[in-house]
C-alpha cells in the first residue's frame, strides 16, 4: 500500500494541469493534406484555431510550430529520388544524436548536393531544402564551423525569408546564431510578390514552400529571384520566376490548363493514414485531442469537416461536416462550436458503437483505466517489465508514441 501511495504521489508531478482538477485541454488542429485544396485546408486550421482558442478551458497549440512538425514527419506516397533523401537526411539525424559529428555534417552536405541535381527541385522541395540546411547547420556549429553553419541558415533564408526555428526545437545559442545571420538580411531592401490564378484558390508555392492559395500577396520579400509554383486539382501545373525590387509588388499570373488526363483516383489521393499521421503529431505535442481538417472540392461548392480524436485512447467521433459555396470563413464560427462541444467529451463515458476506431484505440482498455491517470498506468505498466525506474521512462518517454519507436528527441 505504501508503495502504491508512492506511485501516486509521483504520477501527480508529472500530470498536466488540467487533470489534476483544472479544466484546461490541450487540443492541436492538424490538417488533412491530400492534395486538394490544401492551402484552404491550412487557412481552416488557422481559422479554428482562433476561433476555439477563444474558449478558455482550450489551449490550442500553435498552428505555426505544427505545420513545421508535420513537414519534418511528412508520411505519403513519394518518388524514390525523394525518399531517399529523406532517408539519407535520417540518417544524419541518428549520427547527429550518437555524437557522430563529422558523419552527420557529410551526410546533409550529400542531401543537399542531391537536391540540387534534382529537376525543378527549387519549385517543389523547398521544405526538404530547409532541412537538409538546418541539419547542415546545426552539424557544422556543432564541430565549430560557425562560417558553413552561417551559410547554411543564409540558404535557409533564402529559400523562406520568414522562416524562424522553434526555440522549443534547438538551443539557446542556435536561436542566437539564426538571429545574427537573420539581421544582416534584414538590410536588403524589401519588396513583394502577388500571385492570382484562373484556378480559384489554386496553391500557391514559393522556393518550393507552401505559402498559401490564390489571390495571395506576400509583403516584406528580399530583393532577388523566387521560384513560384501554382497548381490545382485537376489542373496543370504552372511555374515561373519572379524577380522582386525594393519598394514594388510583382505580379505572377498564373494560366492553369483543364488536365485532360486526369483521373479521379478516390481516396487514392489522400494520405496512406490521415488519421494514424494526426495521432502520432498530437501525442508529439503533448495534446490531449486532436482535431483534424479538411477543406475539398465539391462540385461548384466547398467540403469542410473537423474530426475529433482523443490522442491517449486513439478513438474519435464522428466528424462534423459542412458545405458552403461561399468564403470557408462562413462556416467557421459553426464548425468550430460543433467540434468544440466534442473536444469536451471524454471518450470513456461514449457507447464504443458511437466511436470511430482510430490508431491504437480499444474499447476494453478503456474500461480498465477510467479514472486513472494515463501518466499512472504507464509507471505501473513499467514496474512488470523492470521495476519503477523502467515505469518511469516509459512515462517520461511519451507513452504510444514512444512505444512505436519515435523519440522526441531534439538537436540539443
Amino acid at each position: 500500500m505504501r508503495i502504491l501511495s508512492i506511485l501516486l504521489a509521483v504520477s501527480m508531478v508529472f500530470l498536466e494541469p488540467h487533470a489534476i482538477g483544472a479544466p484546461l485541454r490541450v487540443v492541436a488542429v492538424v490538417p488533412v493534406l491530400d492534395g486538394d485544396m490544401d492551402g484552404e485546408t491550412h487557412r481552416l486550421c488557422d481559422l479554428l484555431a482562433g476561433e476555439i482558442g477563444k474558449d478558455k478551458g482550450l489551449k490550442v497549440v500553435d498552428t505555426g510550430r505544427l505545420k513545421d512538425i508535420q513537414h519534418y514527419y511528412k508520411k505519403g506516397e513519394t518518388d524514390p529520388q525523394t525518399k531517399e533523401i529523406e532517408t539519407i537526411l535520417n540518417q544524419a539525424r541518428d549520427n547527429y544524436y550518437r555524437f557522430k559529428y563529422v558523419e552527420a555534417r557529410r551526410l546533409a552536405r550529400g542531401a543537399i548536393a542531391k537536391l540540387e541535381e534534382m529537376p525543378r527541385a527549387r519549385y517543389s522541395q523547398g521544405s526538404l531544402f530547409i532541412n537538409a540546411y538546418l541539419a547542415l547547420a546545426i552539424a557544422s556549429k556543432t564541430l565549430g564551423d560557425v562560417g558553413e553553419a552561417k551559410e547554411a541558415l543564409r540558404s535557409v533564408l533564402n529559400i523562406d525569408p520568414g522562416y524562424r526555428p522553434d526555440p522549443a526545437l534547438f538551443p539557446p545559442s542556435f536561436i542566437q546564431l539564426f538571429n545574427d545571420v537573420s539581421s544582416l538580411a534584414e538590410t536588403v531592401p524589401r519588396g513583394g510578390i502577388r500571385v492570382t490564378s484562373n484556378a480559384k484558390a489554386a496553391d500557391v508555392y514559393i522556393n518550393g514552400v507552401l505559402k498559401g492559395t490564390t489571390p495571395l500577396t506576400i509583403k516584406d520579400l528580399p530583393e532577388g529571384k523566387y521560384y513560384v509554383k501554382i497548381s490545382a486539382n485537376r489542373y496543370t501545373v504552372e511555374e515561373k520566376e519572379a524577380v522582386v525590387k525594393g519598394g514594388r509588388i510583382t505580379t505572377v499570373n498564373g494560366r492553369l490548363e483543364w488536365n485532360k488526363n486526369w483521373e479521379d483516383k478516390g481516396d487514392e489521393v489522400a494520405s496512406n493514414d490521415p488519421e494514424g499521421d494526426a495521432l502520432y503529431i498530437g501525442r508529439l505535442l503533448k495534446a490531449d485531442k486532436v482535431m483534424l481538417v479538411d477543406v475539398d472540392r465539391a462540385g461548384d461548392a466547398k467540403r469542410v469537416y473537423a474530426k475529433v480524436m482523443d490522442s491517449n485512447y486513439g478513438f474519435g467521433l464522428p466528424k462534423v461536416s459542412l458545405t458552403t459555396k461561399g468564403d470557408i470563413d462562413e462556416v467557421v464560427p459553426r464548425l468550430a462550436r460543433d467540434a468544440v462541444k466534442r473536444v469536451g467529451v471524454d471518450v470513456a463515458d461514449v457507447s464504443p458503437g458511437d466511436l470511430e476506431p482510430s490508431g491504437s484505440g480499444d474499447s476494453s482498455l478503456m474500461a480498465k483505466k477510467r479514472g486513472i491517470p494515463p501518466y499512472l498506468w504507464w509507471i505501473l505498466g513499467g514496474i512488470g517489465a523492470g521495476g519503477v525506474g523502467a515505469g518511469l521512462a516509459l512515462g517520461l518517454g511519451g507513452g504510444a508514441a514512444a512505444a512505436a519507436g519515435a523519440i522526441g528527441i531534439v538537436f540539443k
